[in-house]
């Protein structure tokens, strides 16, 4: 906050507090800590302090009670560039944004690779993908992949990778499974399974 906005807090505590002094000493005092605080933040916590009833004014220490000095506030949200398709996303810090465009990015990357290999054309919709609800999308994901286990020319690590996701133990064959072990991918966890979703350099 800078002095005149410190000011302008005392005389709105004031308007409400006629008790509340403002004299250049107890502004000096309020500025030097108050500086290292955000203004709405602080005018915030007075607007509390009025819901609250309270019939006396706010005491300094409560009017910076929980917050986080301006130096230390971490921005509500950022811009990070997607590593698969370069796209901008706009995040909240949890990341979760982040997590949620990457896992559709390399599902719809995984897409267009399989598309390319056994199918030998382009996906026309892949805007579509990208905005279709999660369960929209899923289930066309996963009827691209059961067409997939159809193709005679499947490779032993696609048919692998597919079965495991679906959970199809019983159609991974004792060759397929040679190589999976080969290929370090037998002990593949939950998210390792998913990685035929995630990942686009399977087969």
């Amino acid at each position: 906050m800078t002095e005149k906005q410190v000011l302008a807090l005392m005389e709105r505590i004031q308007s409400y507090f006629q008790s509340f002094q403002i004299k250049p000493y107890i502004i000096d005092e309020w500025y030097k800590v108050l500086s290292e605080y955000d203004n709405t933040d602080v005018n915030k916590q007075f607007d509390n302090h009025l819901k609250s009833e309270s019939i006396d004014p706010p005491k300094l220490h409560l009017l910076i009670k929980h917050l986080d000095k301006t130096n230390e506030k971490r921005p509500d949200s950022f811009i990070c560039k997607c590593k698969y398709c370069g796209s901008n996303i706009k995040t909240r810090v949890d990341l979760l944004n982040i997590k949620k465009h990457e896992d559709r990015c390399r599902s719809v990357q995984y897409l267009k690779k399989v598309y390319r290999k056994y199918l030998n054309r382009e996906i026309e919709n892949e805007d579509e993908l990208y905005s279709m609800d999660d369960k929209v999308f899923n289930a066309n994901y996963d009827q691209v992949l059961k067409k997939l286990l159809e193709l005679p020319n499947l490779s032993e690590s696609e048919q692998y990778c597919i079965n495991k996701y679906f959970g199809n133990e019983a159609n991974i064959t004792e060759s397929i499974s040679s190589l999976a072990k080969d290929k370090k991918m037998e002990e593949m966890s939950y998210d390792d399974r998913m990685a035929v979703r995630k990942n686009p350099y399977y087969g």
